[in-house]
């Protein structure tokens, strides 16, 4: 068997993609191994503010019954905020409630992701038609605006499933 010198018509191409996807490979490799991250550049697109004094978020325990609910600020304005609660399902569930204490001075002015059937100084929300039915581990968001300042403290939420 004899092999040419010379490379055969069309190998250019290809061997400079070969080149090419190794070079490529090996700038992977080693950005992989630095542990360097492009991160994006963080900006501001709104007029909310955020506040200092409450933590952006909390750990969702693992529930340990049938279901849990963390409250969660998201953002506060002069006389109003933006909340959230997240229910998650310990065992299969076909139907939520939840319910928490609402400051003083508080109105829920605006919910999604739940059916209100109270508003008053406790907020007692159940599942819509649409969110009932979680799987272990699986969640369910409500979303709220609230006129009026933020609580003091984070409130606490109860839950019960079937």
């Amino acid at each position: 068997m004899t092999t040419s010198a010379r490379p055969r018509r069309g190998s250019t191409a290809a061997g400079l993609v070969l080149t090419l996807l190794a070079a490529l490979a090996g700038l992977l490799v080693v950005a992989g191994q630095s542990g360097a991250t492009a991160q994006p550049t963080p900006t501001n697109t709104s007029s909310i503010t955020h506040p200092t004094d409450y933590p952006p978020s909390t750990t969702t325990p693992a529930p340990t019954g049938r279901c849990t609910a963390v409250y969660r600020l998201v953002s506060t304005w002069p006389g109003g905020l933006l909340g959230e609660v997240v229910v998650t399902a310990g065992s299969p569930i076909t139907t939520w409630d939840v319910q928490w204490t609402l400051a003083p001075e508080q109105v829920v002015t605006n919910l999604w992701g739940g059916a209100a059937y109270d508003l008053g100084r406790t907020a007692n929300v159940r599942n819509a038609d649409w969110n009932g039915v979680l799987a272990p581990q699986d969640t369910a968001t409500i979303g709220f605006t609230v006129s009026g300042g933020p609580h003091p403290y984070t409130p606490m939420v109860s839950c019960v499933a079937s």
